[in-house]
């Protein structure tokens, strides 16, 4: 039988400089692709944003279209931070309006096996080894984390970068929620 055709197409990823404002695809921070639905796009997709806007005490208008990120063999996604622009002495910009991005799901879409990298890492936490902590993809599993602390400001512990993925391929979903 025929494959069925993929509905959505992945694109490069791409940063937004929200100083000059433009994107620049080419900032040698990430290698991986994406895709969004739009949101409420399906049943599906409607209760993905309901459950998130529940867990988060908040309203679904509040989540972000949902984001579907892939990557291949040798593939990353390096430190940054979800709320605003990494820069090198560690410090974080926070958005000066809303919306700001205050948590993030990041949910695991297939499983990559043990010592084939993929991990979502974050570098300034600690992890049970006493490294950094590492969380492995395994398919169902998702990692929630504010990005900002409980004074509502940018919390830099919350650096995070994905790892290379060393053999396979990996496909995660972002799940964003903002102020």
């Amino acid at each position: 039988p025929p494959k069925p055709k993929p509905t959505k197409s992945f694109q490069k990823s791409y940063t937004d400089d929200s100083t000059t404002l433009t994107r620049n695809s080419d900032d040698g921070n990430r290698t991986s692709t994406f895709t969004y639905f739009t949101k409420m796009e399906d049943s599906k997709i409607a209760a993905i944003e309901e459950r998130a806007a529940s867990i988060c005490g908040t309203t679904i208008e509040r989540v972000e279209p949902l984001q579907v990120v892939f990557y291949k063999t040798g593939q990353f996604f390096g430190a940054h931070h979800d709320t605003g622009v990494l820069f090198d002495d560690g410090s974080v910009e926070f958005p000066a309006n809303p919306p700001r991005r205050v948590a993030t799901f990041f949910v695991y879409l297939n499983d990559v096996p043990e010592g084939c990298g993929g991990s979502t890492r974050f570098p300034l936490l600690e992890g049970p080894g006493g490294g950094p902590l590492e969380v492995r993809p395994v398919r169902g599993r998702a990692v929630l984390w504010s990005n900002v602390d409980e004074g509502g400001d940018v919390d830099p512990r919350t650096v995070h970068e994905g790892a290379p993925v060393t053999r396979g391929k990996k496909y995660g979903m972002n799940v964003w929620v903002t102020d």
